[in-house]
């Protein structure tokens, strides 16, 4: 089909292994609307300045549907296939009211594209998504820009809304299927293909994909939310040239350490008046940035082939705590001990029960907020502030917050409990300031002035390198544990 359309088209195909449903992840594709909210940040979109955007569906049957609307022309082939002709190419002559014209005309060169997906249902719950965006221009790119490179912001712009649409499908699943409409407000022309295919399922398909005997039709349990958007097990296994990308980065990343580290080396042990002091200088400076290098091209490994968190908005199950405790005396410690620490015992109480206070607000939402009680066992006189701010706020604001309609109030899944308890995700950084600061001690004094250090005094140093990077693991750790993530155990054992 690709080929009788553009017979001298460019047509790369790319594939990911989606936790998301069929319907869902097709219907998506389909909807130009959500594109300035779900996609901001990463595309070039705004979200103001919302226009009307007609889309009139032609023609709707067993064989799917044709849509027409100002950028160009729609179709959907079923089960599995959606894609769409921009204006540009539509305007050619290669489009018609039934679909595609697949004859084209020698006297016709203008430039043409198409965006093809092909959604495949797996299992409930899991589909696969195949696209491939074929062109007749531009075609050099592809022979000087590597595969990978396009497949990271493709990736990016397909994995940013897949958290939202993972809670969309649990929001439609407790619904139904044929109830689609009371989770989903779809009443402008805009969403006329969302609702063209939801009609097409449901005529032509009882409303969702039939797997037959082999499953029960029933969604599995929520993954946690780094397996829900595990990029490396949904594309880079299944793709040759991530796959030789993440091989070759990482042996990069490896190559600059070792540089790193044996230019520091053979600096501290060279024999005196060899190496000039600026070459000395040179040297130091260069092993400096090959670690920080390194450090950075594994946090960039991370987020491109492995997962990339996404943060659309605040929302229920989340709050931010603001305190102080001012006092008049002792006013003098507050001119002598940096602030942080007094932030690391504070930290330390106010998380020690954080996942103690996430299971309760589960157990409360599973009961209802207006019979907190069944869940909370308060029967004492120490419990009297909680009592009445449960009675302040069920007279005042009806048990809980009204959020209005920009939530639905439903807490969101519960996250890892790394993840629950994390304070900063930027590992990466962390662990190159820690090496940098012991590279760069062992470097200066490696390049001292010659004559003021022995051979033998050179060769201590070189010994202290591990001792300082091992040192720098430790500060890792202990960075780690106060800044980041610190779990606490409960229960006895």
């Amino acid at each position: 089909m690709i080929s009788k359309i553009l017979p001298e088209n460019v047509s790369k195909i790319s594939s990911l292994s989606r936790h998301r449903r069929y319907e869902v992840l097709i219907e998506n594709l389909m909807d130009p609307s959500h594109v300035p909210y779900a996609h901001y940040g990463i595309m070039n979109v705004t979200r103001e300045g919302g226009r009307p955007m007609a889309i009139e569906v032609k023609k709707l049957d067993i064989n799917g549907f044709f849509a027409q609307q100002e950028r160009g022309y729609n179709k959907f082939i079923p089960p599995c296939v959606f894609y769409a002709m921009p204006k540009s190419a539509a305007n050619t002559g290669y489009a018609s009211s039934g679909g595609i014209n697949e004859e084209t005309s020698e006297n016709v060169k203008a430039r043409r594209f198409l965006l093809i997906f092909i959604c495949v249902p797996v299992s409930p719950g899991n589909s696969r998504l195949i696209w491939s965006f074929p062109r007749n221009v531009g075609v050099w790119i592809d022979q000087v820009v590597p595969r990978w490179m396009f497949h990271v912001g493709q990736n990016l712009i397909l994995d940013s809304d897949l958290y939202l649409l993972h809670l969309e499908e649990l929001k439609i699943t407790d619904i139904g299927p044929s109830n689609w409409q009371r989770a989903c407000f779809v009443p402008t022309k805009a969403d006329a293909l969302v609702v063209a295919f939801r009609k097409w399922l449901r005529k032509y398909s009882g409303g969702q994909v039939d797997f037959g005997t082999k499953y029960s039709g029933l969604l599995p349990p929520s993954p946690p939310k780094e397996q829900l958007m595990d990029r490396y097990r949904s594309h880079v296994l299944n793709c040759s040239s991530c796959r030789v990308a993440v091989k070759g980065l990482k042996a990069l990343e490896v190559a600059l350490q070792v540089i790193s580290v044996a230019s520091i080396g053979i600096i501290a042990a060279i024999k005196q008046g060899m190496m000039s002091m600026a070459a000395k200088s040179v040297v130091v400076s260069m092993a400096v940035l090959c670690f920080a290098a390194s450090k950075w091209l594994s946090h960039f490994i991370y987020k491109t082939f492995y997962f990339h968190d996404y943060n659309h908005a605040l929302s229920p199950g989340n709050s931010r705590l603001i305190w102080a405790f001012p006092r008049n005396f002792g006013v003098w410690i507050d001119a002598v001990v940096p602030r942080w620490m007094f932030h690391v015992g504070q930290n330390l109480l106010i998380d020690s029960d954080l996942y103690l206070v996430h299971l309760e607000e589960r157990k409360i939402t599973d009961i209802g907020p207006s019979n907190w009680q069944k869940a909370c066992f308060v029967p004492t006189k120490t419990d009297a502030l909680v009592v009445a701010f449960r009675k302040w706020l069920r007279k005042y604001s009806g048990g809980q917050i009204d959020w209005g309609t920009k939530y639905s109030g439903l807490l969101p899944p519960s996250p890892p409990k790394e993840q629950l308890m994390d304070s900063e995700r930027s590992q990466g950084t962390r662990s190159c300031f820690a090496g940098v600061i012991s590279v760069a001690s062992i470097g200066i004094v490696a390049a001292i002035k010659e004559g003021i250090m022995t051979m033998a005094s050179k060769t201590v140093v070189v010994s202290m390198a591990v001792l300082c990077f091992v040192a720098s693991k430790w500060l890792s750790h202990f960075i780690y544990k106060t800044f980041y993530s610190h779990d606490y155990n409960h229960a006895l054992r």
